[in-house]
């Protein structure tokens, strides 16, 4: 399966990534950097002097792949590698500072706002966030994507509405949601990879983050069924948070991050986001004028600034100091060399900085601390950073982590924590880290001081010591070294020791100076050093006692086999009876059961239903070209998956895999449901269910049921369902010339398009589905036209209505076909005849004008003739209020609907019929905008189900109609956002609004808060619906008001005079 759906292309994709780095360039608004050179800042006196004062800049961040990411203790990513840049320009180093397992961001916000980090180098921007920290940026932006599974819809934010959608803790995708759309219910959780992990097993149906990191997230976990089903209109601009008492590390920042140049972000998008790959050449050629080249990597030599340059040509050479006896992390050799993996370290780092180093050797580890307490060496090469060793050293970020390990006896029961060691004595090497680790964390373990690794793993092996705990590389050189064939490696704890370089205090150009070193190494130089130092050999004398039990045990084993044969012999007649009756009960249950293996090709034996569903025999056939024959890559995907699925042996994770497998196939003219299930090791079973009929069948259910559902809306009001088509044919007929005389092309678009989109609606609202699917397509094609361009030319060739009055007549029929020809003839409410009535109406207005004084009871014969057509308003309305149940119902939402209240108002329906059709539009927008999932309005302490009611009063001569709901109200921050965002008014205009003039916006043309949203754009999210009803208001002579309460509910309120005449009617 894809990872991207068709919502979002690949090709799309790779545009959106392949500017990310030149899009960075637009923030700055730097002129770009000559090729090979950094720019100079133009800092000013008072930030020379901050990075005097502060060289070393400690920072922290949680894990966020690509952008920061945290392996064995070492910090990376695209953050990291922007940083290498700022430390080359500015001078400082940037210490990073783990928060706990650097998967809360809450946790590091939580370090910033009470100042124990100076900075997070990238984030989001918030409200909330300022309040305790200054931004330096934005440097990089990046769309924030919506990411689902294969079968969920889910191209915009407004469509999560009521879905679960998992997010980071803390991040701003959780605060961009938690603020602006408080109807998506939230699963918080750790981290991305846990929210991309979550959608992929179901227990969320969407997750939202930046785009970088769900791309990076997905291909790295190879969860091939999520795809990055849409972008929302929100983006994030990546920011760096500085702590509120440091304006001037603040503007540093900013200046750095603004003239990075355009290549250098190009080469680290390229290193980290391999389909921005491409992007890097044109990015250098851009930035050169043209010229050739791709950014290569990181300098060779790490930036000093001044005060370090001269600190070490001052100093000449540096000391320092290492544990004399910590194999192979680090030790003195024989001949006085250092070597170990620390070695290798400061080797890389003295070349890469350009400083001498010089060793001050020491007896112990403890000795080792002492000096540098005392100022006799200037840096100690390794060491673990505890509360007791803060009081007089300073340290580096690490640069290795390494695993706690239990070594015992061989007969020692594994060590699964450290319970399992409650009863032993535990030895440690004195002052070494491990020691307090053990003593906080688990106080009571019998932890015993040993002065060497040596003499413990010896204590262990006489018996004096029931285990030694010490990093895995030094335990297992020493079981090598000292060939201790009676020890093992009995289990692994859950600590680390992180290595640092530490400084003694006060030494702050020799911390800055390493801090930039460290930061520079790669993690393949590291990983590689490690490498090197635990590939131990173990080479063993030959054993003779060994080989005279192996020797006993083989003749042991011979008799039993002779024993074990007969019984298997016997065992073998049993089963071989229990297969045949097995594989009989296969044939005949009308499923298809076949196995395989890593190889994907089908074994031998498979229930006889499996010819018939493949038209041969599968035998030696991959499962995958049987599933899927002419999808390339089906076949590739389900083969990658099978195996994934074989390798792994984590039960937990086997499980998920398989719920990632296709659970249907479309296999020529059949489907299939399929069921993965383990058969034995490397081994994987299908079972193939043939439900073609029982598909069919839910087709022509749902078919049937959405018939009945349209013959009943039509059977229970006629009138209002005729009165709709014969509407629609007029105008129909009248877009023959789609742009009236003395109207523009723009202004007939407009008139075009809202009438296109009450139409759709009211055809929906009678179930009518062909016609209402054609008029969706039709509105679809209008709202591509700009308003601005649109010709009569563009605007005919699209107001084509014949397809859509086909879809009418083929809606008709099969009306027709049910209802029967009687009550297509029987339509018109009016048992007079319309034309009468209206000749009767004529006649009564032309008596009554001849006759200034009539008897009372001649004029109320007359005013009774003359309106004799006329209906009660609440009547016409009764329609429009029916829709709130069913889209209620489409959106997972519940409501209540009360009668239409109020007076009996009667009206024409010529005059006021349009404007109660278009009052549809004030239900749906109820429902689908005002009132809140059940959920949230438990939540909220209101009733699970919100209420929708429709009122008619007549007051001095006015009709005043009134849709009111109980739901969430309407959001002035959204609808001014939204109106900057169309140009509706300037920023300054919006801003000296009050909150009413902010909401009246909302009838303005095209304005809506539901742009994107699929089920919206079929309900009520299209801009236009509002300005229809006001449209409609104001050709009778009336207006329309709106009060709306955050919290409790809007009211919309139309008022039309109650003496409209002809001119007020809607004019096709």
């Amino acid at each position: 399966m894809s990872i991207m759906a068709s919502f979002v292309p690949v090709a799309a994709l790779r545009r959106v990534l392949a500017v990310l780095a030149v899009l960075a360039t637009v923030f700055s608004g730097s002129s770009l950097a000559v090729a090979d050179t950094l720019p100079e800042l133009g800092l000013t006196d008072e930030e020379k002097a901050f990075i005097e004062a502060h060289p070393v800049i400690t920072f922290s961040d949680s894990i966020w792949e690509p952008l920061a990411m945290v392996e064995n203790g070492k910090y990376q990513g695209i953050f990291h590698d922007f940083y290498e840049i700022v430390s080359a320009m500015t001078g400082l180093a940037f210490k990073f500072e783990a928060q706990g397992d650097s998967r809360n961001f809450g946790k590091v916000l939580a370090a910033l706002r009470d100042k124990r980090i100076d900075m997070i180098d990238g984030t989001g921007r918030s409200a909330e966030r300022e309040k305790y920290a200054l931004f330096a940026g934005p440097y990089l932006r990046f769309p924030l994507a919506i990411v689902s599974r294969d079968d969920v819809m889910a191209g915009s934010i407004l469509e999560l509405q009521g879905k679960r959608v998992a997010v980071a803790s803390g991040s701003t995708a959780y605060e961009y949601v938690r603020d602006n759309h408080p109807d998506v219910d939230l699963l918080v959780v750790e981290d991305p990879a846990e929210a991309l992990l979550a959608v992929s097993s179901g227990q969320a149906q969407a997750m939202l983050d930046n785009l970088a990191v769900v791309t990076y997230g997905i291909r790295k976990a190879g969860l091939s069924n999520l795809k990055v089903s849409g972008l929302t209109d929100f983006a994030f601009d990546i920011y760096t948070l500085v702590r509120d008492d440091m304006p001037e590390l603040a503007s540093i920042l900013d200046k750095a991050l603004k003239a990075i140049p355009v290549w250098d972000k190009a080469a680290i998008m390229a290193k980290w986001l391999p389909l921005y790959a491409s992007g890097q050449a044109a990015a250098r050629a851009d930035a050169a004028g043209g010229s050739a080249g791709v950014a290569g990597p990181a300098p060779a030599r790490v930036t000093l600034n001044r005060r370090e340059r001269e600190f070490v040509q001052n100093k000449g050479s540096l000391r320092y100091c290492v544990d004399p006896d910590w194999p192979p992390i680090e030790r003195i050799s024989e001949t006085g060399r250092f070597e170990g993996m620390a070695a290798d370290v400061l080797a890389l780092l003295s070349e890469r900085l350009g400083v001498e180093t010089r060793l001050v050797p020491t007896a112990s580890w403890s000795q080792t601390l002492e000096t540098a307490e005392k100022g006799g060496c200037d840096f100690i090469a390794a060491a673990v950073e505890t509360p007791e060793r803060r009081r007089f050293l300073d340290f580096t970020s690490p640069y290795l982590r390494l695993p706690l390990v239990v070594a015992t006896r061989a007969d020692h029961p594994f060590v699964d924590g450290p319970k399992a060691l409650m009863h032993d004595r535990v030895g440690v090497v004195r002052s070494h880290a491990t020691a307090a680790i053990l003593r906080s964390k688990y106080p009571s373990l019998d932890v015993v001081d040993m002065p060497t690794e040596a003499e413990g793993l010896s204590q262990v092996a006489s018996g004096g010591l029931g285990a030694f705990v010490d990093v895995l590389p030094a335990v297992a050189y020493r079981i090598d070294k000292e060939r201790l064939t009676g020890l093992k490696i009995a289990g692994r704890l859950e600590d680390h020791l992180d290595l640092s370089l530490a400084v003694p205090r006060g030494k702050t150009e020799v911390l800055s100076i390493f801090q930039k070193g460290i930061s520079s190494l790669a993690a393949e130089e590291l990983d590689a050093i490690f490498k090197k130092w635990v590939a131990v050999r173990f080479e063993h004398g030959f054993d003779y006692t060994l080989v005279w039990r192996v020797a006993a045990g083989a003749a042991l084993v011979i008799v039993l086999i002779v024993w074990w044969n007969r019984k298997l012999t016997r065992l073998n007649r049993t089963i071989r009876q229990a297969q045949e009756e097995l594989s009989a009960l296969l044939d005949n249950s009308g499923q298809g059961f076949l196995s395989f293996g890593v190889d994907c090709r089908v074994q031998p034996r498979f229930s006889h239903e499996c010819l018939d569903i493949f038209g041969r025999d599968p035998a030696g056939e991959t499962i995958q070209t049987l599933l899927f024959p002419d999808d390339a890559r089906a076949c590739g995907d389900f083969a990658k998956n099978v195996g994934r699925i074989l390798a792994e042996d984590d039960d937990f994770r086997r499980s998920l895999y398989l719920s990632l497998m296709p659970a249907s196939v479309h296999l020529g003219n059949r489907d299939l449901e399929v069921e993965y299930r383990m058969s034995g090791p490397g081994r994987l079973m299908l079972v193939l269910t043939d439900v073609t009929n029982a598909r069919r069948l839910e087709s022509e259910v749902e078919k049937e049921r959405g018939r009945l559902a349209n013959v009943v809306a039509v059977a229970r009001d006629p009138r209002d369902f005729f009165q709709v088509a014969d509407s629609f044919r007029d105008f129909a007929s009248t877009c023959r010339t789609p742009v009236a005389p003395g109207e523009t092309p723009g202004e007939a678009l407009r008139r075009h398009y809202r009438r296109v989109h009450t139409f759709k609606g009211l055809f929906q609202l009678f179930g009518c589905r062909r016609v209402s699917a054609a008029l969706h397509d039709l509105e679809s094609r209008l709202s591509g036209l700009n308003p601005e361009q649109a010709t009569a030319a563009s605007l005919g060739g699209v107001m084509r209505l014949s397809p859509v009055l086909a879809e009418l007549e083929a809606d008709l029929a099969l009306l027709r076909q049910t209802l029967g020809d009687d009550f297509f003839k029987r339509r018109d409410a009016v048992c007079i005849g319309e034309e009468a009535a209206r000749e009767l109406e004529g006649l009564a207005e032309g008596l009554a004008a001849a006759l200034p004084t009539p008897d009372p009871r001649l004029h109320a014969l007359l005013e009774r003739a003359r309106t004799l057509r006329h209906v009660d308003m609440r009547e016409l309305l009764a329609v429009p209020l029916g829709t709130a149940v069913q889209l209620a119902e489409r959106l997972g939402k519940a409501v209540t609907v009360p009668p239409v209240s109020g007076q009996a108002v009667p009206v024409d329906p010529d005059l006021f019929g349009p404007l109660a059709r278009r009052m549809v539009h004030l239900v749906r927008n109820a429902v689908a905008h005002g009132i809140e999932p059940p959920q949230e309005r438990l939540r909220l302490g209101k009733p699970e189900a919100g209420t929708v009611a429709v009122s008619v009063e007549k007051k001095d001569g006015l009709l005043c109609l009134r849709v009111s709901d109980d739901g969430a109200g309407i959001d002035p921050v959204a609808v001014r956002d939204k109106a900057a965002a169309l140009g509706i008014a300037e920023k300054d205009e919006l801003a000296a609004m009050d909150g009413g003039q902010v909401v009246r916006l909302v009838l303005a043309q095209g304005l809506s808060t539901a742009d994107g949203d699929a089920k919206a754009a079929g309900a009520a999210g299209r801009g236009v619906g509002l300005a229809a009803v006001l449209e409609a208001a104001k050709r009778l002579g009336g207006d329309m008001d709106i009060e709306s309460r955050p919290g409790r509910g809007t009211t919309f309120t139309v008022r039309v005079p109650l003496s409209a005449t002809e001119k007020g009617k809607e004019q096709s």
